[in-house]
């Protein structure tokens, strides 16, 4: 398949972003897992 170099980038810095945000869903999980409580989301108002 052939794209544009323009929307290569943008498909890989999108695998890029996509692959950040699964490390902290796993690390997270794990924290879980270890008996760590989850950070608690600060509510104001």
């Amino acid at each position: 398949m052939h794209l544009p170099s323009r929307v290569r980038g943008r498909v890989a810095a999108l695998i890029s972003a996509l692959g950040e945000e699964l490390v902290v869903i796993v690390a997270d999980q794990d924290g879980e897992k270890a008996g760590e409580p989850a950070p608690a989301e600060s509510k104001t108002g």
